[in-house]
């Protein structure tokens, strides 16, 4: 059976992401940080598909932590079919509101972690899949969400350096989507509204993904 390791994978996104896998016959390594009750109850949702589902807890934000999921993961299975690099934290903050100790947790966790998986992951194994999560609106010039927005933007350009780097190894993608939670109605614009609420929610996603695993594409980023 194939194995795929999702971070950040208790709760939302990241869980559908992991059900979606499971129910395809895949093995899965569920990276949480807190989520723990989630964690359980996910893993619970993954085994009635039949595969076996295992916990990693690790805080990304600490040091050697991607080191750790590695050797956890290959701890339980001798190959990595998939991983899905989605754990992220945001926190508002602006260029006129700039703390250091908040940006660089954002860096940790969004933009290093997934870098260190990455090159951690292409050590052990000759062919593979990495599928960065990122963030389409982040590519809008805005001011909110300052820390988040730059480790998001950074990420995606490192996809591409990877795909490049690991061509005829291992393959890396990027899925950029809009929104997960559908914007609130527009009264004025009601045909708008409608159109961001078939943009919302996980079935996007989780289709792209499907369509990146039977394929032999590397080195896109799709905008969802």
């Amino acid at each position: 059976m194939k194995v795929a390791l999702v971070t950040g994978s208790a709760k939302r996104v990241g869980r559908d992401i992991a059900l979606s896998l499971a129910k395809k016959g895949y093995n899965i390594l569920l990276h949480y940080n807190t989520s723990k009750q989630e964690a359980k109850s996910t893993k619970k949702e993954i085994e009635n598909y039949g595969v076996i589902c295992h916990l990693i807890k690790i805080d990304l934000n600490k040091k050697n932590a991607e080191k750790k999921i590695i050797k956890k993961a290959y701890s339980l299975f001798d190959k990595i079919d998939i991983i899905i690099n989605n754990a992220s934290i945001y926190s508002k903050d602006s260029p006129e509101n700039f703390e250091t100790d908040t940006a660089m947790e954002q860096l940790k966790v969004n933009l290093i972690a997934p870098i260190k998986i990455m090159e951690l992951y292409s050590k052990k194994q000759n062919s593979g899949l990495i599928i960065n999560l990122l963030d389409k609106k982040c590519k809008e010039i805005s001011t909110d969400f300052f820390s988040y927005s730059i480790s998001k933007n950074i990420l995606e350009q490192t996809t591409l350096i990877y795909s490049a780097a690991l061509k005829n190894k291992i393959r890396v993608n990027g899925i950029a989507p809009q929104f997960v939670i559908a914007p609130k109605i527009d009264k004025k614009n009601p045909d708008l509204s409608k159109e961001y609420k078939k943009l919302s929610g996980t079935k996007p996603i989780l289709n792209k993904i499907d369509e990146i695993i039977n394929s032999d594409i590397t080195g896109e980023i799709y905008s969802l």
